[in-house]
């Protein structure tokens, strides 16, 4: 469904067609963040771009396409930048504990910008469903790394595959259900909190 095209790019490196593809999205970002995603138009974002509305229909078919994009690519760019903060030598909780709360900043940050997302999101389930599963595919090959990093420094016992696996599945699981809840209710105040406690239960539980 998405053009899994990153927003955040270096603009020398990208073809003229990529180039006014971006300007698009940072236009149409400025006009949602303002308005709100039901209120806005083609028209309001050709405005915003400075280009007529047919222009805009060269790159995107409608104002749904624009927005799906647009929050692909910012919950993307929060995979990547949580992804920094694992490093091989951290303990299995300490990488576990800087991967979600780096993770939980950025959407922050991304909310207090543009606030009413998570409800644009939950408005729409295929964009929903398409950042989940973006999600749950990095974050289960990060959490494979830190579980891989746990066995080297013999933090875990077990060193078989099916054992990892099975593992990376749960924790997926376990952290995105908490995650999920923080951001579609916003309850960010006590994340940290709650997540060290959840932290420290699954690693004991893989002592």
């Amino acid at each position: 469904m998405f053009d899994k095209m990153i927003i955040f790019v270096d603009m020398e490196t990208i073809s003229e067609y990529e180039k006014m593809k971006q300007q698009i999205l940072v236009a149409a970002k400025s006009v949602f963040i303002k308005y709100g995603y039901n209120k806005v138009s083609m028209d309001d974002i050709a405005k915003a771009l400075g280009k007529s509305r047919s222009t805009l229909y060269h790159y995107f078919k409608n104002k749904k396409e624009v927005f799906e994009l647009i929050a692909f690519t910012e919950f993307k760019h929060i995979m990547e930048l949580a992804e920094q903060e694992v490093i091989k030598g951290k303990s299995i909780q300490d990488n576990l504990i800087d991967y979600y709360s780096k993770k939980a900043d950025c959407a922050n940050e991304l909310l207090v910008a543009y606030s009413s997302l998570a409800e644009e999101i939950k408005a729409h389930e295929d964009v929903f469903y398409e950042i989940s599963k973006m999600q749950v595919e990095a974050e289960a090959s990060v959490l494979r790394r830190i579980l891989e990093w746990a066995i080297e420094q013999k933090e875990i016992n077990t060193s078989k595959e099916r054992d990892i696996s099975f593992l990376s599945r749960v924790l997926t699981t376990a952290l995105r259900s908490f995650e999920q809840e923080v951001f579609l209710q916003n309850k960010f105040s006590t994340f940290k909190v709650n997540l060290s406690m959840l932290v420290e239960i699954l690693c004991k539980g893989l002592r």
